[in-house]
């Protein structure tokens, strides 16, 4: 299981776009309910993911399993269905920038753990750190085009990890 977190500077804010691709060892599909328990709790998910409090425009992604996919309060949410074998959701939402930012933190965390996280740089020149992130191979773009990318091994569940963004200089201010 992976996180990519691909990020686009858009001029006043950053577009986030993130696959979680998920593993499913079993013969039989997972499917969670989607709505909460009769005491209160929130309804179990297969996938759970706090976003940035002013986080905005949420969207499935275009190649996603959406079906059970929801965004609600500041969370996103996949219930299912995890067939056999590997799959990925995908979703975007926007980040806005101050106007005079030349760097910027996103927070990163997932309620299950990751095997892998991957930080791409959907924009030329952008530089994203964090801890324990190493420079790693170019990823292809949708065109073909190559983006710089970043990964470390593991994500503990419910650890919340920053990842700091620097805008191009072509872009800054």
């Amino acid at each position: 299981e992976e996180l990519r977190v691909r990020l686009d500077w858009m001029g006043d804010h950053l577009l986030v776009r993130e696959i979680v691709r998920l593993v499913n060892p079993g013969s039989r599909v997972i499917q969670l309910p989607t709505t909460a328990s009769a005491t209160g709790k929130s309804a179990r998910a297969i996938v759970t993911r706090p976003v940035p409090s002013d986080a905005s425009d949420f969207e499935l992604g275009s190649t996603s399993m959406g079906d059970g996919l929801v965004f609600e309060d500041g969370v996103v949410r996949y219930s299912g269905p995890l067939y056999p074998g590997d799959q990925g959701i995908e979703y975007q939402y926007r980040v806005p920038i101050p106007k005079s930012a030349e760097r910027l933190r996103l927070p990163v965390e997932l309620g299950q753990a990751a095997a892998r996280l991957v930080a791409v740089a959907g924009t030329a020149g952008m530089e994203i750190r964090g801890p324990g992130l190493v420079a790693s191979s170019e990823v292809q773009s949708d065109s073909g085009k190559p983006l710089a990318a970043w990964a470390r091994a593991g994500l503990g569940a419910g650890k919340r990890e920053l990842l700091e963004v620097e805008l191009p200089a072509t872009r800054q201010g």
